[in-house]
């Protein structure tokens, strides 16, 4: 070798034999700071906390294995090679850097608790559907009607096991409102424009003019203006029989209210006879509702002399409801007209229906779930109200017959009623 070729040759092996020392160095450095021995000493400015080894790798004096990737143990990784990124970021994740995985965060207990609340979730999905069938159960309504004999009738209404509606008739202190009777003209005064009609009771019934239907006038009279009603006294007379309907009880020195435009309240209509007019109740204050039952009407005909009204309560009702309904009304209107050609004045010829027969054909709703009564009398006139008006509600009624208790001990409504009657109420917000 020549001389010129040293000085240009001399410094290349040189200068491969240090880089290659270096990066042997180098790599056996990085292998040494990968192997778990090495990992056995850790810094102690990184987060020692993170660092508590299990119970089992502390009996044997060993450091926490790597958790985040236990497929790829880190002895199995050889120097010089690249670290696998999977075990890159669980070091990362232990050093409490970022790229923090999800797997070691969680404890080795995992599957057990996790064991725990897949029972818990069973044991709720369980009690669910109890929890809403009770619901269900206390959110009805239901109708109980407790009577005493020969002193007084009770109706409660209910909703969730508390009293929203009560209801009282005292035997002594019967009701006559709605009542027709067969009367007789006893007098007329002028000056009063009225009529006071023996019906039965022990006062006459005070009847007014505009009260008296046209049927009923001695003489033909025409409408002028200001005068829309004849004079009493030229259109009836004493003696003369009319039939009467009780529009207010009797009070005090007064006697009865009376009115000879008679009506009969069913279930989803009011009857008027001598009224041909078909209307919709003004309580109800739907338009939509109220021109969808006028509507229903039109379609109906009442018949000759006879019109009828929608009551609230048939909200919702079909056409062939509406006519079922109707046909009750006209039957018992016929029934009436009968009795009151035969019966001599003055005389009871429709009598009202009692409290246990209102409540059932006013206030049972599709809301009610069931009814309870204490009586065997009101019960057969219970059945008997609901085989004719809701031939497929005859299932509803029951019957208390515990001796031990009453109705009202037994639902926990004798404690409700005797707040009703208390000084001091306690509210629900306190």
């Amino acid at each position: 070798m020549t001389q010129s070729n040293l000085a240009e040759g001399a410094p290349a092996p040189k200068a491969r034999q240090r880089s290659s020392a270096s990066r042997r160095k180098e790599t056996e450095q990085d292998a040494a700071q990968k192997t778990p021995e090495n990992a056995q000493k850790p810094k102690p400015a990184r987060r020692p906390q993170k660092r508590a080894a299990p119970p089992e790798a502390a009996e044997h004096g060993a450091a926490a294995p790597v958790e985040a990737a236990p497929d790829i143990p880190s002895s199995e990784v050889p120097a010089g090679e690249e670290e696998p990124q999977a075990l890159r970021k669980s070091r990362r994740s232990r050093r409490g850097g970022r790229g923090r995985s999800k797997s070691a965060a969680q404890p080795a207990v995992a599957p057990e608790t996790g064991e725990e609340s897949g029972n818990e979730e069973q044991n709720t999905a369980k009690k669910i559907p109890a929890k809403s069938v009770k619901e269900d159960k206390s959110g009805t309504r239901k109708m109980f009607i407790s009577v005493v004999p020969q002193e007084q009738v009770e109706v409660v209404l209910t909703e969730e096991g508390g009293v929203c509606e009560y209801y009282l008739e005292m035997f002594h202190q019967a009701k006559i409102k709605g009542n027709i009777y067969r009367g007789v003209i006893h007098n007329i005064d002028n000056n009063l424009q009225a009529a006071f009609v023996n019906y039965g009771g022990t006062k006459n019934g005070f009847l007014q003019i505009d009260e008296v239907h046209p049927e009923y006038w001695l003489a033909h009279h025409e409408e002028a203006k200001g005068k829309k009603y004849p004079l009493i006294q030229k259109v009836l007379k004493a003696g003369q029989e009319v039939l009467v309907q009780v529009v207010k009880e009797p009070a005090g020195t007064k006697g009865a209210f009376l009115t000879t435009w008679i009506s009969l309240a069913g279930r989803f209509l009011v009857l008027t006879p001598g009224q041909e007019q078909i209307g919709v109740s003004r309580k109800m204050e739907e338009g939509e509702e109220r021109a969808r039952l006028r509507e229903l009407m039109n379609g109906i005909d009442p018949g000759a002399g006879l019109g009828a009204i929608v009551r609230t309560v048939s909200l919702g009702a079909n056409k062939t409801t509406l006519q079922k309904d109707l046909q009750y009304l006209k039957r018992l209107w016929k029934e009436i007209r009968s009795k009151a050609e035969k019966e001599n004045a003055p005389a009871l010829v429709y009598q009202e229906a009692g409290l246990t027969q209102r409540a059932i054909r006013d206030y049972l709703t599709d809301e009610v779930f069931e009814v309870w009564v204490d009586d065997e009398q009101a019960l057969s006139a219970a059945r008997e109200v609901i085989s004719l008006l809701f031939p497929r509600k005859t299932d509803l009624i029951r019957l208390h017959q515990d001796p031990r208790q009453s109705m009202w001990e037994r639902f926990d409504i004798q404690r409700q009623l005797e707040q009703i009657y208390s000084r001091e109420i306690n509210l629900p917000s306190g």
